[in-house]
């Protein structure tokens, strides 16, 4: 079994131990690819990383860095689709798995006579490999839908779940399923097809130890008594006993590496960074990709027991929200941020309690205070204080106009106060979109050279294809 906990000094030596041996000798030229790590951060750029290093720095000084910064080879992607100069998820974990560009919304099908096009998982699993897909959002999200599904609609929730169970990969895993409000078909009814397909449900962690001996293929999903059950709580709001990405890898790990021969592939999303971003929440976007980093952790764990045999590609699907770090007098401050508690969806659902209450603006002033640090110890000027005020009374006191990102409904006066710590920040977005910016590769282990140079995102399959030959 994979260990559960490795020191921050141990793992930073060990990895660094074995960055200097691959560059100093390569990769054996005799060794074959046997375990595959393609973990994809989903809206993640360039500003969110680096971003999430800078505040880690000066807000945590056991860490420092990210785990996959520290990769022998690092390069970038472009992320256009077939469709559009700016991807959707759909069409870039297409091109990914499959190394053909396709349209917006599409998934697993060419462009031009939408027939399905093989995946890198689908010739894992071909070959006689194990294949896991995890994320930390619903498995029948675009990005983890792209490894399975063949479809012309990335809301074609239903049958793209249906895709999965004919797919018949080893080990799903996530935050629970997507279905249509409208939909006849619940999650249980499709958790049942799950089951009758071989597939043993596994809710939450606690028994993660017998299923991975018993079982002959696995589905894991968070309590069904989650509050979103579709997906796991945001990072920054996270309370114990909750599940995490990291919780679901490992387990995926333990199970795929058992009595196994062959070898896995594995592809794990953090698919809450993309929320995050498109919220325009800094603080949040920079928790989701510091959690990412510790499932990258356990992939570099396994790495250091397998390193003639494993590589680990880290890589986005696109950036989303344009972020920048520093847009005034040369400065950049994501300390600041550590003020916020609560991403802004959950901030959201707590002014919307205090609306309900009644709240005046005294209580107001106090509860962002306490939520997000705006007044003390952040000192906000006038002009912020009077946008904060018209805000309140606008949204309070005359109408509720809720913002609309896109995956939540927002209240104004959350939304204000998270633009005021983001500017306080230095902290920058252009969108609330996804962007067409080139995205960060990371590669580590037996081929890693072979992700050097400038890519597009359809040459992720080529390169990890051509390892399995």
């Amino acid at each position: 079994q994979i260990s559960k906990s490795i020191t921050e000094t141990d793992m930073k030596n060990n990895l660094l131990i074995c960055i200097l041996l691959f560059v100093l000798a390569g990769c054996s030229q005799k060794s074959k690819v046997k375990y595959i790590f393609l973990l994809i951060g989903d809206g993640m750029g360039f500003g969110q990383v680096y971003g999430t290093e800078i505040y880690l720095s000066k807000s945590d000084k056991d860490s420092t860095y990210l785990k996959f910064t520290h990769f022998p080879v690092q390069s970038f992607a472009t992320t256009y689709s077939a469709s559009n100069t700016v991807t959707c998820s759909a069409a870039a974990g297409t091109a990914m798995a499959t190394g053909r560009k396709t349209g917006n919304d599409m998934l697993g099908l060419d462009y031009r006579d939408m027939q399905p096009l093989p995946t890198i998982a689908e010739i894992a699993k071909s070959r006689g490999m194990k294949v896991g897909i995890i994320t930390n959002v619903s498995i029948n999200h675009a990005t983890p839908a792209a490894f399975y599904a063949h479809r012309r609609s990335r809301r074609e929730y239903e049958p793209i779940c249906r895709d999965a169970i004919s797919a018949g990969f080893d080990f799903y895993g996530g935050g629970g399923i997507k279905i249509h409000r409208s939909s006849v078909v619940s999650e249980d009814s499709l958790v049942s097809d799950f089951k009758k397909a071989g597939y043993s449900v596994l809710r939450g962690t606690d028994s993660a130890s017998y299923h991975i001996r018993n079982a002959a293929k696995i589905l894991m999903l968070q309590s069904s008594k989650a509050e979103n059950p579709t997906a796991l709580p945001p990072a920054i709001d996270r309370r114990e006993g909750d599940m995490k990405l990291s919780d679901i890898l490992r387990t995926g790990i333990d199970f795929l590496y058992r009595n196994n021969k062959k070898g896995f592939f594995i592809m794990a999303e953090g698919g809450m960074i993309d929320w995050m971003c498109h919220a325009n929440d800094a603080r949040g976007a920079i928790s989701e990709v510091a959690d990412f980093n510790n499932a990258v952790s356990l992939a570099c764990e396994f790495y250091l027991k397998h390193p003639e045999e494993t590589v680990i590609v880290v890589t986005a699907d696109h950036e989303t929200g344009g972020m920048t770090l520093g847009n005034k007098d040369y400065e950049f401050n994501p300390d600041i941020l550590k003020h916020q508690k609560s991403s802004l969806m959950r901030l959201s659902r707590k002014i919307s309690r205090l609306r309900e209450n009644k709240a005046d603006f005294k209580r107001l002033e106090n509860f962002l205070k306490e939520e997000v640090g705006l007044g003390y110890p952040i000192k906000i000027s006038a002009k912020e204080e009077e946008e904060i005020r018209q805000c309140f009374e606008k949204t309070f006191v005359t109408d509720r106009l809720m913002k609309k990102t896109r995956y939540a409904k927002i209240e104004p006066l959350a939304q204000k106060a998270v633009e005021i710590l983001n500017r306080h920040a230095r902290i920058g977005w252009t969108t609330k979109e996804h962007t067409a910016a080139v995205v960060p590769v990371y590669a580590l282990g037996c081929g890693a050279e072979r992700f050097s140079g400038r890519l597009d995102n359809t040459d992720i399959f080529s390169i990890l294809s051509g390892l399995l030959e």
